[in-house]
């Protein structure tokens, strides 16, 4: 297994998830910078910084093997699971370690989840 293969593309996908969480910063400057502005900000910006080091310093290679690209979805669905909890946790209510893992899986897939409850709107 290359590392630097994995590194390098696990690094974009956490890059995928920053532009993400970016996008639904501006959403919320849109609807007034509402509570979930600042956690998302700083998710955001902890991911960037994550992903973008691989990015940065790795060597891009074309090739990569059946097990190098088991190995990148692997981690990119679980580094993506555990970024995406980034927001919840730096919220002022902090919902149980429990909490975040029944709700964040159906969040990555459906937009919901306790950051959206979070929010309230007028």
């Amino acid at each position: 297994m290359n590392l630097k293969v994995v590194s390098r593309n696990v690094g974009i996908a956490l890059l995928v998830s920053a532009l993400f969480m970016l996008l639904s910063v501006g959403v919320s400057l849109i609807d007034g910078a509402d509570s979930a502005m600042t956690p998302l900000l700083i998710s955001f910006t902890i991911t960037f910084i994550v992903g973008v080091f691989p990015f940065i310093f790795v060597r891009k290679t074309t090739r990569i093997s059946l097990k190098d690209g088991y190995m990148i979805i692997a981690l990119s669905w679980l580094l993506s699971f555990i970024f995406g909890a980034l927001p919840m946790k730096t919220l002022p209510e902090k919902p149980a370690p429990g909490d975040l893992i029944i709700e964040l899986d159906p969040g990555m897939a459906f937009g919901t989840g306790p950051l959206g409850r979070a929010v309230q709107h007028p």
